[in-house]
């Protein structure tokens, strides 16, 4: 069963990388051209048989477009990180090597973050920038859902593989939304652009490990990175 889970997950996946390519490069065929004569004809509007009024309405109009079609472009080019990762440089790292820096470079006052370490020096292959951008993601969003105290641990499955786990006290995750975090582009969130789980999943795939969630409203989350065994 957990097989064809692993297996489901990775389809899902590829699906989800294959449309957002297709839709970036159909996108940005269509806009580029646009932007471009939109800025061609600013610089023509001079020669425009009119007065200064209407040339300056006819020059504001396409600056909107000009305007608009950056916009488009940059939020375009957002989402190919989803669908363009690298391959994971892998290496052998205890938890201590992963996770001390990030707990470093995410630390402010009050403190609100702890990590716990296992006694002996657990072993994970990883490509360390790749999860540490896993684990600020994580980080972030629970801040973002008022967490005030933020778990940090490493540890071995009952199968022997390695997994680091962040659990956090916050506002916890409605099961509606649960069922949807890791789909692209899917947030909850006023400003949010709904790929960072996207991501964090499509890295823990190129790891050839899984990024799991469980959640009650009110009582926090918890997000499990599981790895394959080192041995």
């Amino acid at each position: 069963m957990k097989n064809i889970h692993s297996v489901l997950d990775s389809q899902e996946t590829e699906a989800w990388q294959k449309l957002i390519r297709v839709l970036t490069h159909e996108i940005m065929n269509s806009i580029t051209p646009v932007t471009s004569l939109s800025e061609l004809l600013e610089h023509q509007i001079e020669d425009f048989d009119g007065n200064e009024e209407e040339r300056a309405e006819i020059r504001r109009m396409l600056q909107t477009i000009r305007r608009r079609g950056d916009g488009l472009i940059r939020f375009v080019n957002s989402y190919r990180e989803v669908s363009h990762l690298p391959q994971p440089l892998l290496k052998i790292y205890t938890s201590q090597e992963l996770l001390t820096g990030v707990v470093r470079l995410m630390y402010r006052e009050p403190n609100d973050l702890h990590l716990i370490l296992p006694p002996k020096g657990q072993r994970l292959m990883a490509d360390k920038d790749l999860i540490e951008q896993v684990l600020i993601n994580l980080i972030k969003n629970a801040r973002e859902n008022d967490a005030t105290d933020i778990r940090i641990s490493a540890g071995l499955s009952s199968g022997e593989r390695p997994y680091i786990r962040i659990e956090d006290n916050g506002t916890g995750i409605e099961q509606e939304v649960l069922d949807r975090i890791f789909i692209p582009f899917f947030t909850t969130k006023p400003t949010g652009s709904g790929i960072g789980l996207t991501i964090s999943r499509q890295i823990m795939h190129l790891h050839r490990g899984t990024i799991t969630v469980s959640s009650e409203p009110g009582k926090g989350s918890i997000f499990t990175l599981l790895f394959p065994a080192v041995f």
